[in-house]
């Protein structure tokens, strides 16, 4: 036994049993711990009483501001104050608990810090439409630098969840539909946390994004084969990649909840894969299941959840967890398994160095969070993850000396750039797309346009512009804009979106994907007119685009591109950068074609339709010409020479045609019959990107084995496929190609 583990059995054995429960139950939430009068934070009567009953052993969102957590500018931590105020948290649980255990702080941070003057980035299932995992390591791992120099030990992010149904609310924390793509950018948010020393919480295990219906905290009604191909793999990639703790989903798997389901917390996560970190329910996550199925009693409840393999619970706002205590009486829990909750956290303490230095030095945190560094990712993540879906008659790029009529409520709204998760944002933080355009455009005429309720007021207005400008820019989509009006407690501090409509996020799933409101109907006039119109997505989910493909000269998908995204669309738009995205999740044509998702295995199509996707996964175009050719197979091998570890050679040569250079993203797939199980249609197996100067061509090369070529099988083991296979790249009308993989 080295001397960490020494430390810290000899300080359990020194805890009494509700010191212990205090270590893994997070009962007091950091954001409603405090009240502040100017400048000025005090405590509050439950926290001081926590501390002094059970001690704290985690607490999170201490930092957090939101329109759940009621905090903002004049009620919240603000920037400058982060560091003074952790400290002093700190330093009240250290000096008023019995044993002086430190405390381990954590924050929501998918797509940027959810708290006062931080940076947001693009959320997720735009990051993916990158395809860059390098450079969302980057931007995770300023992320992780920011939450350590803030005194937080944990940042919570979504990336274990898959967008398979788009009807998902919480669609845009995913990294879209396939799991080799959401599984590499996984492993690489872990590794830029690691980076910093600074832990990360992978949420949410397992099948969050997998619920009938796109339902939240539904049940996943799946096979063994669709939950490990599909909804395993980033868990097993941020496992593997060394993640020390994981959020465990509200959702059921065949009616089983994830936090009281031993099979897939001891059996899966620890047995199969090696976790060894700790297991946290979501936010009150012990008292959904609770309810989900028979309304136990709290020690039961709390007892079938640390008896499946829940180590701490997090918001159990009813306390949930304090009733192991009567379980423990009871015995229906043992002391020796809430011992070894209690070490997890413990040793992570131990392992971050808490014991040893709990405060963090202040002054460093402000200046960071304000860099250009930040800002620059920010913009190169929202520039890479911008999807081109159509561009006739190249009327993108377009010149600075064109009038543009821009259009729709989001022209004006910083939020609507921003995504859930979100904190409030000070005035001059960040830019809307208006005051972008019209520092680039020789005129920008502003109308509100459409109602995301279907009102048709602005119509008028958005034709009258449409009429006197050389252009139109429609935004289009949806919103995540949470109501932050709620949050105003001065006049001018804050920009406030006005607007109330919200369909995406979470607690919003919907019933239909059809684009909100009377936007395609406004779309439809504007066409009318006879000028070129441009349709920007602004959204967090796909919506069924069928009339807007139609009927928009040129669609730039643009997600939810963060704080610096006006600017990048507006350089996107005038060609000062290029389109590289590709699509991480399929675009169905209308909500009876879900699901959508590429590697779907079907029989038939509808006979009153035709392929689900309007637009597939991969998909993406460049304003540059390019053409693919020469796709190779070194197929110089048998199937005992892929079993036995050796790997087999594909190439394609790519060539940039046009005059400016491009980032080009291969994408090969691997498709196979005669297979005992039905593989899926096609498999993303790879995926590079290459650099390409103004008329290069490169080859690129892929080496692939055993795993490019195996299938799971009914027992949920991969065995190593054999028969037909066929190889082949692209999506994209001028880059498909394929040829058969010929193994001896």
């Amino acid at each position: 036994m080295n001397k960490k583990s020494e430390f810290v059995d000899s300080l359990i054995s020194q805890m009494t049993v509700r010191e212990k429960i205090g270590q893994i139950s997070m009962v007091i939430t950091g954001m409603n711990i405090y009240d502040k009068n100017g400048n000025e934070f005090t405590f509050r009567s439950p926290f001081k009483q926590q501390v002094k009953d059970y001690g704290i052993g985690m607490m999170s969102t201490l930092l957090r501001a939101d329109p759940w957590s009621k905090r903002t500018y004049g009620t919240g931590v603000e920037l400058e104050e982060r560091e003074e105020f952790v400290n002093k948290v700190q330093k009240y649980i250290i000096e008023n608990s019995r044993l002086g255990i430190p405390a381990l702080f954590d924050m929501e941070a998918s797509h940027g810090v959810q708290a006062l003057g931080s940076v947001m980035y693009p959320t997720n299932l735009g990051a993916a439409c990158s395809f860059n995992p390098d450079l969302y390591e980057r931007e995770i791992s300023l992320i992780a630098k920011e939450l350590k120099l803030s005194g937080i030990h944990i940042g919570f992010m979504t990336i274990l969840d898959m967008c398979r149904d788009p009807r998902f609310g919480r669609s845009e924390e995913s990294f879209g539909e396939d799991p080799l793509l959401a599984s590499r950018l996984a492993a690489s948010a872990v590794k830029g946390f690691k980076s910093q020393n600074t832990s990360i919480c992978a949420k949410h295990f397992l099948a969050h994004g997998g619920a009938v219906g796109g339902h939240m905290s539904g049940n996943a009604s799946m096979g063994i084969r669709e939950m490990r191909d599909i909804q395993l793999m980033s868990a097993k990639a941020a496992i593997d990649a060394g993640a020390e703790m994981l959020m465990v989903a509200y959702n059921c798997i065949d009616g089983i909840p994830c936090v009281t389901n031993k099979r897939i917390l001891k059996d899966l996560a620890r047995d199969e894969l090696g976790f060894n970190g700790i297991m946290q329910s979501d936010g009150a996550g012990v008292s959904v299941a609770r309810g989900l199925v028979t309304n136990w009693a709290e020690h039961l409840a709390a007892a079938m959840s640390l008896n499946a393999g829940i180590d701490v619970s997090l918001g159990d706002d009813d306390g949930v967890f304090l009733h192991l205590e009567e379980a423990l009486k009871q015995g229906i829990v043992s002391e020796e398994r809430i011992d070894e909750a209690v070490r997890r956290v413990l040793m992570l303490k131990v392992n971050m160095g808490l014991f040893d230095e709990p405060y963090i030095k202040p002054g460093h945190v402000e200046m960071f969070a304000k860099s250009e560094e930040c800002r620059q990712t920010a913009y190169d993540m929202a520039a890479a993850s911008m999807v081109l879906l159509k561009n006739q008659n190249d009327v993108l790029p377009l010149k600075s000396s064109q009038t543009v009529a821009l259009i729709g409520p989001q022209a004006e709204s910083i939020y609507h750039l921003l995504g859930d998760y979100t904190s409030p944002r000070k005035k001059g933080e960040m830019k809307t797309l208006r005051e972008e355009m019209e520092k680039r455009f020789n005129k920008v005429t502003v109308a509100e346009g459409y109602k995301f309720d279907g009102g048709k007021s602005g119509f008028a207005e958005a034709l009258e512009a449409a009429r006197k400008s050389d252009i139109t820019i429609l935004l289009m989509g949806g919103s995540s804009v949470r109501d932050f009006s709620t949050l105003y407690n001065n006049a001018g501090t804050v920009i406030g979106c006005g607007e109330n409509f919200m369909d995406c996020g979470e607690g919003c799933d919907v019933a239909n994907i059809e684009l909100p409101g009377s936007q395609v109907e406004l779309l439809k006039e504007l066409k009318a007119l006879g000028k070129p119109v441009i349709a920007v997505l602004i959204q967090g989910r796909p919506y069924a685009l069928t009339d807007v493909s139609e009927k928009a000269d040129a669609i730039l998908a643009a997600w939810y591109p963060g704080q610096m995204g006006a600017k990048a669309i507006t350089d996107m738009l005038l060609g000062d950068i290029q389109p590289s995205g590709r699509l991480s999740v399929s675009i169905p044509r209308g909500t009876g074609y879900i699901p959508a998702a590429y590697n779907m295995y079907r029989t038939l199509p509808y006979i009153d339709g035709l392929s689900n996707a309007i637009y597939p996964f991969g998909y993406g175009l460049s304003y540059m010409p390019k053409r693919y050719s020469n796709l190779c197979v070194d197929d110089n091998h048998t199937i005992d020479d892929i079993a036995n570890g050796q790997s087999f050679t594909v190439s394609i040569d790519v060539e940039n045609l046009g005059n400016k250079a491009i980032n080009e993203t291969v994408c090969l797939y691997i498709s196979a019959e005669q297979q005992p199980v039905k593989r899926r249609v096609k498999e993303l197996s790879d995926f590079k990107s290459v650099t390409l100067q103004p008329k290069q061509k490169k080859t690129v090369e892929f080496s692939l084995g055993k795993e490019a070529l195996s299938y799971t099988d009914y027992e949920g083991k991969r065995v190593l496929g054999t028969g037909r296979f066929i190889v082949s790249t692209g999506v994209n009308p001028d880059d498909e190609l394929q040829l058969e993989l010929k193994l001896r």
